[in-house]
C-alpha cells in the first residue's frame, strides 16, 4: 500500500478513536479551568495522579483477561503477571504520592474537591468504555499479558515529569510568569498524552472495536 493511500486511513482511524477526543477534551477543560481560576495547580496535580491510577487499573484488567486466555483458565497462571504489575505499579504510586504531598502543600489555595469528584467520574466512565474496546482488540490481535506489563509507564512517566518540571520551574516566579509557565506545561502535557496514546494503542493501524456488541 502506497503512503498516499495509507495516510487517509491513518487519519480516519485516529479521528474515529473516541478516547483520543476524550483525552483532548479533558486536557482542554483543565487549561480552561486553570485560566479561569476554577481550579489551581494543586487540584491539577491530584487529577493527574488519579489519571495515572486509572491508566494502571485499565491495564491491570487487560492483563488479567489476556493471562486468563493464555493460561487456559488456570487461576494461578492467570494472576502471576497481574500481581507482579499490581505490586510494582502500586509501590511506584505509593512512593510518588509521598513525593507529591510536599508539592501540593507548598502550592497556595485549597484543592477544589468538586472538580476532583467530577473528573473522577469522567475518568471512570472513560475507563470502562475504553477497557471494553481494548479487551476486544487484545483478543483480535492476540496481545500478550507480558506485552501489556510495562506499557502503562509510557503513558504516565511523561505526565509526572511535566508535573515535576512545571512545579520546579514556577517556584518563586511572579504570578504572570507562573500562569504562563503552567499553561505551557499543561499544553505540553496534553500533547504528550495524545501522542503517547496514539503510539501505545497504535490507533493508526486499525479502527478500535465498538464498545457495544459481542464481547468475549
Amino acid at each position: 500500500m502506497y503512503l498516499h493511500e495509507l495516510y487517509p486511513q491513518f487519519v480516519k482511524n485516529i479521528i474515529r478513536d473516541l478516547e483520543f477526543w476524550a483525552i483532548l477534551g479533558f486536557n482542554l477543560i483543565l487549561v480552561y479551568a486553570y485560566l479561569n481560576d476554577i481550579t489551581g495547580f494543586d487540584t491539577l496535580v491530584v487529577l493527574f495522579y488519579f489519571q495515572s491510577l486509572f491508566i494502571g487499573f485499565q491495564y491491570l484488567i487487560r492483563q488479567i483477561v489476556a493471562s486468563y486466555r493464555e493460561s487456559g483458565g488456570s487461576i494461578i497462571a492467570t494472576l502471576r503477571i497481574p500481581l507482579f504489575f499490581t505490586v510494582h505499579f502500586g509501590m511506584f504510586h505509593l512512593i510518588y504520592a509521598i513525593f507529591l504531598l510536599p508539592i501540593v502543600n507548598k502550592i497556595p489555595g485549597p484543592i477544589n474537591f468538586q472538580v476532583v469528584y467530577s473528573v473522577f467520574l469522567i475518568f471512570l466512565i472513560n475507563t470502562i468504555f475504553s477497557l471494553v474496546s481494548d479487551i476486544k482488540r487484545d483478543k483480535q490481535n492476540g496481545s500478550s499479558s507480558v506485552g501489556l506489563l510495562f506499557i502503562p509507564y509510557l503513558r504516565i512517566v511523561p505526565m509526572h515529569l511535566f508535573i515535576i518540571l512545571a512545579f520546579n520551574y514556577s517556584v518563586g516566579e511572579e504570578s504572570t510568569i507562573l500562569t504562563t509557565a503552567l499553561v505551557i506545561f499543561l499544553i505540553l502535557k496534553a500533547l504528550s498524552d495524545l501522542i503517547m496514546h496514539i503510539i501505545v494503542n497504535q490507533t493508526w493501524r486499525s479502527y478500535r472495536p465498538k464498545v457495544l456488541g459481542d464481547f468475549m
